[in-house]
């Protein structure tokens, strides 16, 4: 005949692995509602118009949940728009870079300048507009 006590602790047991059980389902959901690790937050830092008025060049603060890294990007917008939530993706940028400088060189040409690692970079790219 099995002792009160070891029921009761087998009791508790089962209870502590059920709760352990539902806290990694409550975790995994929000996991999937953040899309986590990944972008935990994101910012508009500047924002750059081109010299035809068209489209705006967003340089946008991307935070991660996993780490301290921080990304920065442009994306092109049509002028005074938001970012998009989805569907846009960016022209240039990176993670970990301190962007020192964002212009328009010509309507159809951007420059970025960046500090990475003690380096600076600088790197234009050739625009087309629709």
């Amino acid at each position: 005949m099995k002792s009160p006590r070891r029921s009761k602790l087998q009791i508790a047991v089962r209870v502590a692995l059920v709760l352990q059980l539902l806290i990694l389902v409550v975790i995994a959901a929000e996991i999937v509602r953040n899309d986590w690790p990944y972008i935990k937050s994101t910012e508009e830092v500047g924002r750059v118009t081109s010299p035809d008025g068209k489209v705006d060049a967003l340089l946008v603060s991307e935070h991660y949940y996993m780490n301290s890294d921080v990304g920065t990007w442009v994306y092109l917008v049509p002028k005074g728009q938001a970012l998009p939530t989805s569907g846009i993706v960016p022209i240039m940028g990176g993670e970990n870079i301190r962007v020192t400088n964002t212009e328009w060189i010509s309507p159809q040409e951007f420059l970025m300048t960046y500090e990475k690692n003690g380096f600076i970079y600088r790197r234009d790219m050739a625009i087309k507009k629709d």
